[in-house]
């Protein structure tokens, strides 16, 4: 079998991404940028690096916003990527070639984390111009932690049940709450070991400010959360390859 009845496949899958990647561009702009152009008309501000107060204010909608923006756009990734098109059968005409499906959905991955990534450069980009100097490339290295943990989340979610969407935000609140309370000391013994064993959740978010801030970055947290979204992506592949794609 060559690549080339899965590289024609690509093409295709990068305008599918790039429809998606566009939504965190769009809540950026209107959490970040609608409040801050308002805050500026109403103080007469032209800069807001001219102002220590300004700047403060500036770089907390940004992390607020950016934040937000990463975590949908993780969520839409590859949210019902791989559920769909077992649900809608468009399995059966996507691999009547010579493809491998485990292979077409990591290429599916790999291509709407390039294209993402690529396209929400903008962001940093553009608010380093437009307000106040932020990190780009800590930014794009935060984007792309939440969108490997999250979307490898999304597609073994997506390769075990057609209802992904609805499993993917339950898994993501359910282990969110837990592992603060855990990190609170408010969990019992059990539950804090279940928490642990749950994806890497709070250790994602405190990696991804550490990797926009540029300080305060612990090693063990992002081995563990690269890892453990490798682990889950190979693990849905797997599942991908050896269950029944019409079930």
């Amino acid at each position: 079998m060559t690549l080339r009845p899965l590289l024609a496949y690509a093409p295709w899958q990068a305008r599918d991404a790039a429809l998606r990647a566009v939504a965190p561009l769009f809540i950026v702009l209107a959490v970040a940028g609608l409040p801050l152009y308002g805050f500026m008309s109403s103080q007469e501000i032209s800069d807001l690096s001219s102002d220590p107060r300004a700047t403060e204010l500036a770089l907390q909608v940004y992390d607020s916003a950016v934040s937000l923006a990463m975590l949908i756009g993780a969520f839409l990734l590859m949210g019902n990527a791989v559920a769909f098109d077992r649900d809608k059968l468009h399995v059966r005409f996507l691999f009547a070639h010579p493809v491998a499906p485990e292979a077409f959905y990591l290429q599916r991955f790999v291509v709407a984390v390039v294209i993402s990534t690529t396209l929400f450069v903008a962001v940093p980009v553009g608010f380093s111009w437009l307000a106040v100097p932020v990190s780009v490339l800590g930014t794009l290295k935060a984007y792309l932690i939440v969108q490997l943990l999250i979307g490898s989340l999304a597609v073994l979610w997506g390769s075990i049940t057609a209802r992904d969407g609805l499993a993917l935000i339950i898994t993501y609140l359910t282990t969110s709450i837990l592992q603060q309370l855990d990190r609170a000391d408010q969990l019992s013994p059990w539950l804090s070991t279940l928490s642990k064993g749950l994806p890497p959740i709070a250790a994602m978010e405190r990696v991804a400010d550490a990797l926009m801030a540029g300080t305060g970055l612990v090693t063990n947290e992002l081995i563990l959360v690269v890892g453990y979204g490798l682990g889950m992506l190979v693990a849905a592949l797997v599942i991908v390859k050896r269950a029944p794609l019409v079930r």
